[in-house]
């Protein structure tokens, strides 16, 4: 089994592809990263992004960061990088993405009723109190691909990573839909790197070190080549380069 982070891609016109509706919920960054520019060089927007309309068009997010989402002043509320909340449609995308720093979770696609796929997107240091906030509540997830139980959607993850999360690093929070996760890293997260126990989710290749366990998976999750599925994986068995720098125009892989 060979596992590795890639790098998030970089299309040749390095913007983000986005119709998406940006909410005002509490105070955060989004950022787009225009080439060769240091990933703060962009324009600067407050909240998260949110997908709440109906019926809608495909939809495609790209080569951006979304960060420092919370609430000033209260508990830093559950404010997520970016949220999939409510509504449907088909032919959504996140790719090349970077989520993190967020009181919440990085992703959420919790409430939307279609398949969304997530490819080269990095979600890391999520639901972690950055703030000195005395009350604060939140715990968030890597990517969470799911969470009202009766939706049944089918999203798929490849080449992405999570890390340093409060919780999970992917999850599937009680839906029971059918997640399908290829060639994805989960290192060092607060709970589980990947936790599917309510869903027919299918891992391939993927790598799980230092969770809280590794990995959480029900009698109806498929995984083959995994880490979890084999002998002599620990920590010692990464190349760390370090975290890799938010401002950095071109981060470093997690592992290879």
């Amino acid at each position: 089994m060979r596992a590795r982070v890639d790098r998030p891609l970089r299309s040749g016109t390095d913007r983000c592809r986005s119709r998406l509706p940006v909410s005002a919920a509490g105070v955060g960054r989004w950022c787009q990263r225009p080439k060769s520019q240091p990933a703060h060089n962009g324009q600067l927007l407050p909240g998260e992004l949110s997908r709440q309309h109906r019926h809608r068009p495909a939809d495609g997010v790209q080569d951006s960061d979304f960060y420092d989402n919370h609430e000033s002043g209260s508990s830093g509320g559950y404010v997520d990088g970016v949220g999939f909340k409510a509504g449907s449609g088909a032919g959504n995308r996140i790719r090349g993405c970077r989520v993190y720093d967020n009181s919440g979770d990085g992703l959420d696609l919790s409430g939307f009723d279609g398949s969304v796929t997530i490819d080269h997107t990095w979600a890391f240091g999520n639901g972690v109190n950055r703030w000195g906030l005395t009350k604060f509540s939140a715990g968030g997830s890597g990517s969470r691909l799911g969470g009202h139980a009766g939706l049944k959607v089918a999203p798929v993850v490849s080449h992405s990573a999570a890390w340093d999360n409060a919780g999970f690093g992917f999850t599937e929070t009680g839906s029971a839909g059918t997640p399908r996760l290829t060639n994805d890293t989960a290192y060092r997260n607060g709970a589980a790197g990947f936790a599917f126990v309510t869903s027919a989710a299918v891992l391939q290749r993927d790598l799980a070190l230092g969770g809280h366990p590794d990995v959480r998976l029900g009698t109806q999750a498929g995984h083959t080549a995994n880490s979890c599925d084999q002998q002599g994986w620990t920590t010692a068995a990464l190349h760390l380069t370090g975290i890799p720098s938010p401002t950095a125009a071109q981060p470093e892989p997690l592992g290879q």
